[in-house]
């Protein structure tokens, strides 16, 4: 966080990448009506809640937003794996893959720059998952310079927490970033992770063990609750431990230490081109 406009929007210095954790859309068009839309959770975990039932399903989520930025309604079914309040823009990412289909489809009922302000507002980060892969950030989001790819491997550890972003963003607004409160730091430095856990102190508890466990400070993704290391599986020693129960997904169980298990889940960047 690098400063703070008068409305209220912050301005950030920040790198994104696009990863290999993605929902699923499953879209039937309809012009001129209501977008009915349900979640299916498509974790396949029964030992995790990821809280799928808070994706708010009426006007105020941003698929809905997006379709009728063209007009178009219908019917879409979003099969989640991206977890709610996970700091990793499902929602945002989601809502971009709803304007790029509409985009090749139909005309937007706004002029260029209408548009793209529409956009923004939506979500800072929108802009960002419509059309680019790794950028470094600035502006409240919508500023990109590109980052060079790199294939960069990451382990995700997707918490049985929801993180709520409105809350983080007021109380890094009442204590900073403080980020000496969390004594040693993981190799990506993010201001809002002590405000985070300031909101929801389990997090802290998390980090803890998941530094014990792996020998390696974890850093966390946006406004959290997702905490990552570079490296893979192995660079983890996670199948040494017996862990692993999927090629690219593993349950992570801290029954020890009073918590709850969590699913790590192996990911690599990954670019448009990819997916040509």
């Amino acid at each position: 966080m690098i400063g703070l406009r008068d409305d209220g929007y912050h301005l950030i210095d920040s790198e994104m990448v696009s990863v290999s954790l993605f929902d699923t859309l499953e879209y039937e068009p309809a012009s001129g009506s209501a977008l009915d839309l349900s979640i299916v959770d498509s974790f396949g975990s029964e030992e995790i809640d990821f809280n799928i039932c808070s994706v708010a399903l009426d006007s105020s989520n941003t698929i809905t937003k997006g379709a009728a930025l063209f007009g178009m309604g219908g019917h879409c079914i979003v099969y989640k794996r991206i977890p709610p309040g996970g700091g990793l823009g499902g929602g945002s990412s989601d809502v971009a893959a709803m304007i790029r289909y509409c985009t090749s489809k139909y005309e937007p009922l706004l002029n260029a720059s209408e548009l793209s302000s529409a956009i923004l507002r939506i979500g800072a980060d929108v802009p960002f998952c419509v059309g680019v892969d790794r950028a470094f950030i600035s502006g409240i989001g919508e500023v990109f310079a590109p980052g060079v790819a790199r294939r960069d491997k990451f382990v995700l550890f997707l918490l049985p927490v929801h993180s709520s972003t409105p809350q983080v963003y007021r109380r890094f607004d009442e204590m900073g970033p403080n980020l000496d409160s969390l004594g040693e730091l993981g190799e990506f430095e993010n201001d809002l992770e002590s405000a985070a856990i300031a909101v929801s102190p389990i997090l802290g508890r998390y980090r803890s063990a998941l530094t014990d466990r792996f020998k390696r400070v974890p850093s966390m993704a946006g406004s959290g609750s997702t905490y990552f290391c570079n490296g893979d599986f192995d660079d983890l020693d996670l199948r040494a431990m017996g862990e692993v129960a999927g090629a690219e997904w593993s349950y992570v169980d801290f029954g020890d230490d009073g918590l709850g298990a969590v699913l790590a889940v192996s990911v690599q960047e990954v670019h448009r081109s990819d997916l040509d």
